[in-house]
């Protein structure tokens, strides 16, 4: 399998549409403790998209895995609406070729979430590791 990593500009787009990258990172639950694992990606999940309780997910054919911050489920007018749908569609046909159909982390009550100081540091540099 050839990686095929995300480019600035790639990753400048996906950051502009409110996406962080989270592969690598452990959530941690209710209570702070950590999950059970760090969000990493499988060979059947590379080049797909899904979306769970108003979170959206991008893994990319390269392995990364993109987490939307935003809650999608929020109703816009329609002329907006129609926009994020175009926008978020351009990403899916760019990043998944392979459709839809893959876990969406931090997206059920047991998932746990993300810290904010990996989110402040997954800002300034998406490949930052803890």
């Amino acid at each position: 399998m050839v990686v095929k990593n995300t480019t600035s500009d790639q990753r400048g787009r996906l950051m502009a549409a409110g996406f962080i990258r989270v592969d690598g990172l452990t959530p941690r639950g209710d209570d702070w403790r950590k999950t059970d694992g760090v969000i990493n990606s499988e060979a059947e999940q590379l080049g797909r998209y899904d979306s769970n309780n108003g979170r959206l997910v991008i893994v990319t054919e390269g392995g990364e895995v993109w987490l939307s911050l935003a809650n999608y489920n929020l109703r816009l007018p329609p002329d907006l609406e129609q926009l994020r749908t175009k926008a978020l569609d351009e990403l899916y046909r760019e990043f998944c070729p392979r459709g839809k159909g893959v876990r969406v982390p931090c997206s059920e009550g047991g998932d746990g979430d993300l810290s904010w100081g990996s989110i402040i540091f997954r800002l300034i540099n998406p490949d930052w590791m803890p």
